[in-house]
């Protein structure tokens, strides 16, 4: 017997004495310590239980188990450790909120967490269902003290930090962790993602020279978001650990029933068992010896028993030269016209009923057939087999009618037929899609499961889509004005959105939009591929913003004459300086004026502009002030 931890007089546990047992029995183990409060067996190999004082052993093999009881020596450290008191006896590095917790970093200690977060779930405290917890909104800070308390310890004495966690939001829940004097102590843990369900987590610490501890439960989770939990039943209580051990010795039988044997077929076997002191055979026998006459090979078993009454046992094969085992081989399946190889095994000489004498014969039947072999080994012993030769009709595939198929469009075939498809395209399903790029045979051979074939051939067809046009570019419309559209390069036309179009099916149509609208013109030709295209028409207020003074000072303010439309409409603008002298050109609107001319900077003063849009001209003034 060991004792572990201070010298309490309850740390006492002690293990039954060694045990002996058969190979594949069992023995009752016990362990007594009259205050202890959990117990816990290792190694767990063998044993029904671990953690009971009186397991079942089970072991394949001699085996020394060890008992560890714990006591708890003492009550719970911690002051309000179930927070019925409500906010007093610990300290936290969170902010206490007694009626929102909606900020991180804070917490509450009440009986429901909606009560001070309405996103909470609405869980009960561990401790009685009804009473109070602290509830917390964690931060994204590691490292943090959630909930701390001083204690006063005793000097090397082991003690079990423990608290219950739950979640109240399920998104990234709570990472925490125990220190002691500011030392993390284990593995960080964490709470499950499942609402209110109150886990235990604990961590083992043992005093050393200490006689007081600030322990504390620290958060680990950096999640930005969630991390919000629940904390009840905090403890700390000392306790002590005693060991004991047991061995299981394993009594095994030195069972010998003989090597293996051969005999020839109907002569005597002497069997002969060793190793204890009874014997019993397979056949009945209670005698170490076994005369048996055989006439096919067996397996004969022997029990042996020991001294103490422990049992062993082995096994003898007796063999005899027997028949050939002869086969014919697999039946086999081909199709009508092929030829089927048959193979006998088995022997060394080999007679078919068809009058054939090799081992190998190639048959080609026109029905259904059996084939017997006689083969005859070494021993000039014979034996007979049989096959079928089955005659498999040919599948029959069909993959429809030639097809048309428009350029650029996918079609689907299907092919008709029990089987394993293979197609020209190296597709092998039954229904395939293609996207074919010129006309062509397209073959599929089918497959059966016996690999009989067909093939069908069809011819696919390409046709030519249509080039389609909409005779009009992207155009800007004022409000409430129209445009003609007309289709070109094909018989027949499909217009869409139909809204503001005259007509949806005309080549030509007038289209009147109320707000900028992206057209979509479908034309068909005769063979009845299609080509679609498109035309944007923008409508706007045809409004025009355009300033009358701006400042290239380089400042970063105003510094372009910058001129506000909508719309695509042609752009032209012309500047001159008040001698009626060009100094600036662009048709492009994204060429911003920025008061440089080819000769430098523009002098500060007024300048004319001239502005074509479309089909309307704008002329005013701008004035250049830099400073």
């Amino acid at each position: 017997m060991l004792v572990a931890g201070p010298a309490y007089t309850q740390c006492v546990v002690t293990a039954c004495p060694d045990v002996v047992i058969c190979k594949g029995g069992g023995a009752f183990l016990n362990a007594s310590a009259p205050f202890a409060n959990a117990y816990e067996w290792s190694p767990a190999a063998g044993l029904n239980q671990t953690y009971v004082p009186n397991p079942v052993a089970h072991p394949s093999v001699t085996s020394q188990y060890v008992v560890t009881a714990y006591t708890v020596v003492d009550t719970n450290l911690i002051a309000n450790g179930s927070f019925e008191l409500g906010n007093v006896g610990f300290s936290s590095n969170y902010t206490y909120n007694g009626v929102s917790v909606w900020n991180e970093a804070t917490y509450a200690v009440n009986a429901s967490p909606t009560a001070v977060h309405p996103n909470f779930a609405t869980c009960a405290d561990h401790t009685t269902g009804s009473g109070k917890m602290m509830i917390v909104n964690g931060a994204a800070a590691a490292n943090t003290n959630v909930w701390c308390q001083t204690v006063n310890v005793l000097p090397n004495t082991d003690y079990a930090f423990s608290t219950w966690l739950a979640s109240c939001i399920s998104a990234s829940p709570a990472i925490l962790q125990f220190s002691i004097n500011s030392v993390i102590l284990g593995s960080p843990f964490g709470a499950s993602s499942q609402l209110c369900l109150w886990q235990q987590f604990y961590e083992v610490w043992n005093s050393g020279a200490s006689t007081t501890a600030q322990i504390c439960i620290v958060n680990q989770n950096t999640a930005q978001s969630g991390n919000d939990f629940l904390l009840d039943d905090i403890s700390f209580q000392p306790f002590c650990v005693a060991t004991d051990t047991v061995n299981v010795i394993i009594d095994q039988v030195p069972a010998d029933a003989g090597a293996d044997t051969m005999i020839c077929k109907g002569s005597m076997a002497h069997l002969s068992g060793h190793g204890g002191q009874q014997y019993h055979w397979s056949t009945g026998a209670n005698t170490q010896t076994l005369n048996v006459g055989l006439y096919t090979p067996a397996v004969y078993y022997v029990t042996v028993t020991d001294s103490i009454g422990c049992k062993g046992e082995d096994s003898v094969h007796v063999g005899i030269y027997p028949l050939p085992i002869a086969e014919a081989g697999p039946n086999q399946w081909i199709c009508r016209g092929d030829t089927a190889t048959l193979q006998a095994s088995g022997g060394i000489s080999y007679a078919w009923s068809n009058g054939a004498n090799a081992q190998i014969i190639a048959v080609s039947p026109v029905q259904s057939s059996i084939l017997h072999v006689m083969v005859t080994d070494t021993n000039s012993c014979s034996s007979l087999d049989s096959m079928m030769v089955f005659i498999n009709p040919n599948p029959v595939v069909d993959v429809g009618p030639d097809r048309l198929v428009c350029s650029g469009d996918s079609i689907d075939l299907m092919a008709t037929g029990t089987g394993s498809f293979l197609w020209s395209t190296g597709q092998t399903t039954a229904a395939i899609r293609i996207l074919p790029l010129q006309s062509e045979d397209i073959w599929v051979l089918l497959t059966d499961i016996h690999g009989c074939y067909d093939a069908d051939t069809m011819l696919l067809s390409l046709g030519i889509q249509p080039a389609t046009l909409i005779l009009a570019e992207d155009t800007l419309l004022c409000i409430g004005a129209s445009t003609q559209l007309s289709g070109s390069g094909a018989t027949s036309y499909q217009w869409y959105p139909s809204a503001g179009l005259s007509d949806t099916t005309s080549a030509s149509i007038v289209a009147s939009p109320e707000a900028t609208t992206i057209y979509y013109c479908i034309g068909y030709n005769n063979e009845g591929c299609r080509d679609t295209t498109s035309i944007h028409l923008i409508v706007s207020d045809c409004s025009v913003n355009i300033p009358n003074v701006f400042t290239p000072n380089a400042d970063g303010k105003n510094d372009l004459f910058e001129i506000e439309y909508e719309g695509f409409a042609p752009y032209k603008l012309k500047i001159f300086n008040r001698w009626g002298k060009k100094v600036y050109e662009s048709e492009r609107k994204e060429n911003l004026w920025d008061g440089n001319t080819n000769s430098g900077p523009a002098a500060d003063g007024v300048y004319f502009y001239l502005l074509s849009l479309g089909e309307k001209t704008y002329q005013g003034s701008v004035t250049i002030f830099r400073n």
